[in-house]
């Protein structure tokens, strides 16, 4: 197949000899494509105006930002984006439940124990060095008698 470059010039590769099937990522877009393979210089891919209708990406050209939000179906972006979202928003309700249970928790252990708690951190502050004291609360009496918090 005979071809023209995007100015309308002829392309100095000759011919389209080869047909090429690939699968195509671009920010979780994904999509099995067959591409005809010439000369394109420094250019990887020229995308035709049927695949940029049937995606009508959003493009930002002051930024040159690309948005796959308008997919069809079959490319399978839809699909997996809804899961990777849905994964997400599961992992945050299960941090965020864990964290109030933790708060919860360590409330309530020291209910009644704030002035000895003051106290302590006083007496800790003249023994550990300066650099040292935004982790005054591990040194604490009161901190070190619990277990640590469980980081995930």
């Amino acid at each position: 197949m005979r071809i023209r470059n995007v100015d309308k010039t002829g392309n100095s590769g000759g011919l389209v000899t080869h047909e090429i099937e690939v699968n195509v990522y671009y920010w979780g877009h994904i999509e099995r494509m067959k591409l005809d393979v010439y000369d394109l210089g420094r250019t990887e891919v020229i995308l035709g105006r049927p695949w940029l209708a049937a995606h009508n990406p959003e493009i930002n050209w002051e930024t040159g930002e690309v948005k796959m939000t308008r997919c069809p179906p079959l490319c399978g972006k839809n699909k997996k984006r809804k899961e990777k979202l849905e994964q997400k928003e599961k992992r945050t309700r299960e941090v965020e439940e864990e964290a109030a249970i933790r708060w919860a928790a360590d409330d309530k252990e020291d209910w009644g124990r704030e002035e000895e708690m003051k106290m302590d951190h006083r007496k800790i502050e003249g023994m550990v060095p300066g650099k040292f004291h935004r982790w005054l609360k591990v040194f604490g009496k009161v901190e070190s008698e619990r277990m640590p918090v469980r980081k995930v």
